[in-house]
């Protein structure tokens, strides 16, 4: 094998990955994004009130430990 046909061959190899590349990007990008209105709880299905709640007061089921509403004293 020359040089010359290496050389043809990994660019044709390049432009074949570049090409999936696009269509898997084009593919992504028609995706629809849904946007939730309510947020329920995973356990018992109730819808959840606030901004970004965590804890179902309904059935006392924690969806985050991370973060959520500060407690006060």
């Amino acid at each position: 094998m020359e040089f010359e046909q290496l050389v043809c061959y990994s660019q044709t190899i390049i432009i074949l990955i570049l090409l999936i590349g696009y269509f898997i990007n084009f593919k992504n990008s028609k995706a629809k994004v849904t946007v939730k209105n309510k947020v329920q709880c995973s356990s018992c299905g109730k819808t959840l009130l606030g901004q970004d709640p965590n804890y179902c007061s309904y059935c006392g089921h924690m969806s985050s430990h991370s973060k959520g509403t500060h407690l006060e004293k």
